[in-house]
């Protein structure tokens, strides 16, 4: 190995149970930094005596708990969540119809958005895919003329001139299917993880990994949505070493 180290590498995390109990690797992702520290508590014993006052009679060193420091520069649905304390889980939506047996009952507010059930409504032709909205009192069908649709989202907004205050209405349209990951946030206050750096040293080309076999972690900066800058997510924390094991992590150079 040489004696200088200059590191390029990517990382996989594995997000423990509370329990300890492994999830399975992420994929590997960039990351911006990786920093272990290690800490000690000085403890010093001084003389008081007549002749030695003030001199060191015993000094030993403590162990401190070792820190880590990790930013992630791609910030996926899966590290979003643990950024956010929460949870991912597959959004899907299937593509269906709302008709006139089961319709989404709303009340149309004017110049408010409203939203109906289901997104990604399919845009209105009057033969395939009709958008139809029905007073619930007195039966009448509100001119598509007198609303605006965002379609995408899945929200109505009365511009018309004839209902003055929040009116009930039956509305039947079809939707799209849609995929995804939906993030709940701010349910998961404990975050554990296992962490493997697949890293190379640029110097002389030998592979080094570093496995850390639990962290405990929390968000070290808030996730900025309205950011000028790629977003980053950055963990602080401490290493817990496990039952049977002698240290938190061990750092393989391979020759």
């Amino acid at each position: 190995m040489s004696n200088v180290l200059l590191m390029s590498g990517k990382v996989l995390l594995d997000r423990l149970t509370d329990a300890g109990e492994s999830t399975g690797y992420l994929d590997a992702a960039e990351i911006g930094t990786l920093e272990i520290e290690e800490k000690t508590d000085l403890k010093t014993l001084q003389s008081k005596g007549r002749t030695t006052y003030g001199q060191t009679i015993a000094t030993v060193a403590l162990k401190k708990p070792s820190t880590l420091k990790m930013t992630l520069n791609e910030v996926n649905p899966a590290m979003l969540a643990v950024a956010l304390l929460g949870e991912s889980a597959a959004l899907t939506q299937v593509a269906g119809t709302v008709s006139s047996g089961t319709p989404s009952v709303i009340s149309l507010i004017p110049d408010r958005w409203v939203p109906l059930p289901y997104q990604n409504i399919t845009p209105h032709v009057a033969v395939t895919s009709p958008i139809v909205i029905t007073t619930v009192t007195g039966d009448t069908d509100v001119p598509l003329t007198d609303v605006e649709i965002d379609t995408r989202l899945g929200m109505v907004k009365y511009i018309g001139s004839t209902y003055t205050a929040a009116t009930p209405v039956e509305c039947t349209y079809k939707y799209g299917a849609m995929t995804g990951t939906r993030v709940s946030g701010s349910v998961k206050p404990t975050v554990k993880m296992r962490i493997l750096l697949d890293g190379k040293n640029m110097v002389d080309g030998n592979d080094v990994r570093l496995l850390i076999d639990e962290a405990t972690l929390t968000p070290a900066k808030p996730i900025d949505f309205a950011s000028e800058d790629f977003s980053v997510i950055e963990f602080e924390g401490e290493l817990t070493t496990l039952a049977g094991k002698t240290s938190p992590y061990i750092v393989d150079v391979l020759a």
